[in-house]
């Protein structure tokens, strides 16, 4: 039982260490930070709740805010 446990426990982490690194890449392909172009990191430090709990990441360069699909955030749109 504690092997099957086990198991499941490995194979989530691995998956969703594979779909961080997919968007990671995904963000990176689109020229990373929209303000900038800084690569996003592979391993991200979220600095909010939203980045905590949906993703996203902030420039380390320029300190923008991105969703995890790479749009910048907190930018209200101009006419």
């Amino acid at each position: 039982m504690t092997a099957v446990l086990t198991g499941s426990i490995v194979a989530t982490i691995a998956i969703v260490m594979a779909i961080a690194a997919s968007l990671q890449k995904q963000v990176n392909a689109k020229g990373g930070c929209p303000k900038c172009g800084t690569p996003v990191p592979m391993f991200r430090n979220p600095k909010s709740l939203r980045q905590a709990l949906w993703g996203g990441w902030t420039c380390s360069n320029c300190g923008t805010e991105m969703d995890r699909s790479g749009n910048q955030v907190g930018v209200e749109a101009v006419d």
